[in-house]
């Protein structure tokens, strides 16, 4: 559906306070756990600092984590469109996209999207986020999806079972270009994506 033609969107997944939902956004942002084969030493966070594609594998596997956290898990928001993001992440200074995914929760009857790909520093707003992506949100095509959804191409009702496997061995390619890209960017990939990551 077209954001723009109806404010009534399915529900989503309810937290109980803004502190709790930074809380776990932070926790998903910063958890330092996958491993690459040639570097088993040096644990990564999702490729947060590529945000040039992988935004899937990204989504699914911080609903796993939340999941194993015990939290209630998010459900997943898809949108669709001519979407441009500004980003100091990307050569251009800009990524573009047909289409984006990322966990969405309700709090306070507020709809916010976790998404540190596009936002490092917290939450955003629903309206936010969609803006962020394109100068006329309300034309954006926008599908809310169960917590296991991975691609557009899935069922939207998957629910999460927890596993993501898919997402892990996916996400392990991106961990690569987003070493590159920040080699490229003249900026320190063993302290970004190590201790002293940029937010």
């Amino acid at each position: 559906m077209k954001f723009g033609e109806s404010s009534v969107l399915p529900p989503v997944t309810v937290w109980e306070s803004e502190d709790a939902m930074l809380e776990r956004f932070r926790a998903l942002r910063d958890q330092r756990w996958l491993k690459l084969p040639e570097r088993p030493d040096f644990l990564r966070r999702s490729s947060w600092l590529y945000p040039d594609d992988g935004c899937f594998a990204r989504a699914a596997l911080a609903n796993r984590n939340l999941g194993k956290w015990s939290y209630s898990v998010p459900n997943k928001i898809f949108v669709f469109g001519d979407l441009n993001v500004m980003t100091v992440n990307a050569v251009s200074g800009m990524v573009s996209w047909w289409y984006h995914v990322a966990p969405i929760v309700e709090v306070n009857g507020q709809k916010y999207v976790l998404d540190p790909a596009i936002e490092p520093r917290q939450p955003l707003k629903l309206e936010d986020w969609l803006a962020r992506m394109s100068s006329t949100p309300q034309d954006l095509e926008v599908a809310i999806c169960g917590s296991g959804t991975y691609t557009p191409n899935d069922d939207c009702a998957r629910i999460s079972d927890g596993q993501e496997n898919e997402a892990a061995e996916d996400q392990l390619v991106y961990l690569r270009y987003e070493w590159n890209r920040l080699l490229q960017l003249k900026r320190d990939p063993e302290s970004e994506l190590g201790d002293n990551p940029p937010w």
